[in-house]
């Protein structure tokens, strides 16, 4: 998994601080685990418009990727919190 720290380039700079990175298994094992921790989410594509809406305050994820060879998919984190935490789970 790559982590870092999103800049005013990503779309959902000042919502969310860190991007997961991860092969398909991998993600679909932390989307899960998000969303039992952290409850629903909405997508990457959605969250601007409906995101805040619905209380997805906590995480979002992202499955479409340009590259479809890449394989993967992204996890997004609100702040230094929730990326502690899941460093207490996949670390």
């Amino acid at each position: 998994m790559k982590i870092r720290e999103i800049d005013g380039r990503n779309a959902l700079y000042g919502h969310f601080k860190w991007q997961i990175k991860s092969d398909v298994k991998s993600f679909l094992d932390v989307r899960d685990w998000c969303y039992t921790t952290w409850g629903p989410a909405v997508e990457y594509q959605w969250w601007n418009e409906f995101g805040k809406d619905r209380g997805c305050e906590y995480w979002s994820f992202d499955t479409f990727d340009v590259r479809r060879r890449a394989r993967s998919g992204i996890i997004y984190l609100k702040g230094d919190q929730e990326l502690s935490f899941f460093h207490l789970k996949w670390r």
